[in-house]
C-alpha cells in the first residue's frame, strides 16, 4: 500500500516536470516567433517566462539577455527621436524603459537626466503664452507713455466746480 501511494507520488511529481518542460519550451517558441518579427518586448516577456519555468535552462538565459539588450536599444532609438522632437515626457519614459532592459547603458541613464531636467525647467518656466499675457496686464495697468517725438496733441480738460 504504501509502495503504491509512493509510486503514485514519483509519477504525479514526473508528468508535473514534464508537462514545465512542455510549457517552458512552448513559451520559448513563441519568443522566437517574436523575435523574429522584432517584436522585442513580447520576446522578452516570453523568453522570461520559459526561464521562470526551467531555470536551469542555459539556452534560455542567453536568448533572455540577447532579446533584453535588443529591446533596450529599440527603446533607446526611440527614446532619442522623442528627444530631437523636444517630447520630454516621452523621451523619458523610453528612457527609463531602456535602463529597465539593460540598466548598464551609462548613455541612457546620461540622458534621462538630460530629459529629467528638461521637464523640470518646463515645468518651473511659464509657457509663451503665460509670459505674453503678463506683459499684457503690466502694460494695462501702466500709465500711459507719453512721448515728446510723438505729433499727437495733448488736450487736457479741467471741470470746475
Amino acid at each position: 500500500m504504501a509502495k503504491n501511494n509512493r509510486m503514485a507520488r514519483v509519477a504525479l511529481a514526473l508528468g508535473l516536470m514534464l508537462s514545465a518542460g512542455c510549457s517552458a519550451h512552448k513559451a520559448f517558441r513563441t519568443a522566437e516567433q517574436e523575435a523574429d518579427r522584432e517584436n522585442w518586448d513580447q520576446a522578452v516577456l516570453q523568453y522570461s517566462k520559459a526561464k521562470s519555468l526551467d531555470p536551469g535552462n542555459e539556452r534560455y538565459d542567453i536568448a533572455l539577455t540577447r532579446a533584453k539588450l535588443k529591446a533596450s536599444a529599440q527603446h533607446f532609438d526611440k527614446a532619442r527621436r522623442y528627444a530631437k522632437s523636444a517630447q520630454w515626457d516621452l523621451a523619458a519614459s523610453e528612457y527609463q524603459q531602456t535602463l529597465l532592459l539593460f540598466p548598464g547603458n551609462q548613455h541612457a541613464a546620461d540622458d534621462l537626466d538630460k530629459a529629467m531636467a528638461m521637464i523640470r525647467r518646463r515645468d518651473e518656466s511659464p509657457s509663451d503664452m503665460e509670459r505674453l499675457k503678463g506683459e499684457a496686464q503690466k502694460q494695462a495697468l501702466s500709465p500711459p507713455k507719453l512721448s515728446a517725438k510723438s505729433n499727437i496733441p495733448i488736450q487736457i480738460q479741467f471741470r470746475d466746480k
